[in-house]
C-alpha cells in the first residue's frame, strides 16, 4: 500500500476502528481492540525504538488477522534515456528520486 513503507502512521488510517469509511480508509470495517491500542500508543510515542516495536506488533497481528488480501502488487519501473542519470527508485514509489536526477548534454 502506498505510504505503508515510510512512516507507519498510515496504519491508523487503514486499520484503526475509528477510521471506518468515510472517516478513513478502513473499508473492511476491521476492528481489533489490541491493534487500536497499539496504534494509539505508537502515535503518541516519541522514542523511535519503542514506536518501531509497537508497529511491528501491529503488523504481526494484521498479518495473522488478514483484514484483506491484496490481489496484485505494483512493481516500480523506471524508463528513461541514457541522458538522464542519478536516478534510483525508492521503496515508497513517490517522486523523491527526481531530486537527484541529472540531464546530461
Amino acid at each position: 500500500m502506498v505510504g505503508g513503507n515510510e512512516d507507519p502512521d498510515i496504519f491508523e488510517y487503514v486499520f484503526h476502528s475509528a477510521k471506518f469509511s468515510p472517516h478513513g480508509a478502513n473499508r473492511t470495517y476491521y476492528a481489533n481492540p489490541r491493534v487500536d491500542t497499539l496504534i494509539d500508543q505508537a502515535r503518541a510515542e516519541l522514542d523511535q525504538n519503542a514506536r518501531k516495536q509497537m508497529y511491528a506488533e501491529v503488523q504481526r497481528i494484521v498479518a495473522e488477522d488478514l483484514p484483506y488480501i491484496d490481489l496484485w502488487y505494483f512493481e516500480n519501473v523506471m524508463v528513461h534515456t541514457k541522458r538522464v542519470r542519478n536516478l534510483t527508485l525508492n521503496p515508497p514509489g513517490n517522486y523523491d528520486f527526481l531530486k537527484t536526477a541529472e540531464l546530461m548534454p
